[in-house]
């Protein structure tokens, strides 16, 4: 038994060394250059065109290729053949594909196989051909782009940040949906809060309406210090006419469930109404996990119920048979704190002093904002990390007046 393990050993750890010392495949993580989708607009039932771009500080780029997330409801068109319709735009590229993915996504890709080809440059690179479910509501949807993956001549493999884009679903005026309820696309930083404004856009008056908000995971509804979830109403519909509601979605269906879902509920009060074009009417609060990945995450807003006036009657205009066609996702783009800015407001000035000092004295109320306060990494919050501060200032000074 000893003399086979000895054997096995033996045979094993130099193929071991080998392997550890094996050069990895040379793959590089570029955050200037992008591959985008266009923002595009087209009817319910109908098709447009989004185009795919690029841009390139002038890396050597012989192929790409990346993952297209589309909402439910819009798909790539495809001909009577059920091929994918789509055009290449670059000369530089062929042999372009597009084929469905087991997560839902759509992989895009092309790439020449000629080696004295030019390599890409910035601007279009592919023409897709979107269509639109003749029910979908009118509103705006999100596209995604992933997991982007460009290559050398050299072989090198360049991954690419992701990014999303918006598809506007338009219908004809006697088709339109009557009212729909819909959220900004937000961005914040870990350990902070993030306002997260709420529209109601109709063309009649609006009795009451209820929504479920579905954030990702790290992304909860900020509670203020007494408990209450911080969410209201704003302007004229904070004058007491209206009751909003709101509580976690498993405590409104009285059932157990993991989702971080919650619901909204606003009734007007003493036969009030929402006006017609009520626009702006709510902001929801939104708190980051201190250790939440700097990205771009999908949020979903489902419209559950909504009562409009239509002919002097109250009539109900969506039940839960046709949630997926009033349901909108908002973006939350999360980006990492900067050394030095301590409060997370994206620049670094005298307000991050008056944070760090503000932890110094042992303020409780700054929660996970003080873990960002140690500007030097030493382990103390002291004045090194206010001079820290002070030093990052003029070098950012000095190369404003530079440029």
């Amino acid at each position: 038994m000893r003399k086979t393990l000895f054997i096995l050993l033996t045979a094993i750890l130099p193929m071991m060394a080998d392997a550890a010392t094996e050069e990895p495949r040379d793959t590089i993580w570029d955050s200037k250059d992008t591959i985008t989708v266009a923002d595009v607009t087209l009817k319910a039932g109908g098709q447009a065109t989004m185009t795919v771009n690029l841009t390139t500080e002038g890396t050597d780029y012989t192929m790409y290729q990346f993952s297209l997330y589309l909402p439910e409801g819009i798909s790539i068109a495809t001909d009577e053949k059920g091929k994918y319709l789509f055009q290449e735009r670059s000369d530089r590229t062929r042999n372009g594909s597009i084929r469905p993915a087991t997560d839902g996504s759509f992989l895009c890709l092309a790439y020449s196989m000629d080696t004295g080809i030019d390599a890409l440059t910035s601007g279009p690179l592919m023409d897709i051909e979107l269509t639109a479910d003749s029910a979908l509501s009118a509103g705006k949807y999100t596209v995604r782009v992933e997991h982007v993956v460009c290559s050398t001549r050299d072989s090198k493999s360049v991954a690419m940040t992701s990014t999303v884009a918006n598809v506007t679903v338009e219908k004809d005026m006697e088709e339109a949906e009557p009212a729909v309820v819909t959220a900004d696309d937000v961005e914040g930083s870990p350990a902070k809060r993030i306002t997260m404004p709420i529209f109601l856009n109709n063309r009649n008056e609006v009795a009451s309406f209820y929504f479920d908000l579905t954030l990702p995971s790290g992304i909860v509804v900020a509670e203020h210090d007494y408990g209450q979830i911080d969410a209201k109403l704003v302007g004229k519909y904070a004058n007491g006419t209206m009751l909003l509601m709101v509580q976690p979605w498993q405590e409104s269906m009285g059932e157990i469930s993991n989702m971080n879902t919650w619901r909204f509920t606003a009734i007007p009060l003493d036969e009030s109404k929402f006006p017609v074009n009520a626009g702006h009417i709510m902001n929801i609060t939104l708190y980051v996990v201190e250790d939440m990945a700097a990205g771009v995450y999908t949020a979903r807003l489902n419209v559950v119920g909504l009562e409009e006036e239509t002919a002097g009657s109250r009539a109900q205009t969506q039940g839960t048979t046709t949630q997926q066609s009033w349901t909108s996702y908002p973006t939350i783009t999360i980006k990492a704190n900067k050394a030095g800015d301590v409060n997370g407001d994206f620049t670094i000035d005298v307000a991050d002093i008056a944070t760090v000092i503000s932890v110094m004295a042992g303020d409780a109320t700054l929660g996970g904002v003080a873990n960002y306060a140690d500007v030097n990494g030493d382990g103390v919050v002291d004045v090194a990390d206010i001079a820290t501060i002070i030093e990052e200032m003029a070098a950012r000074a000095r190369a404003a007046r530079e440029e």
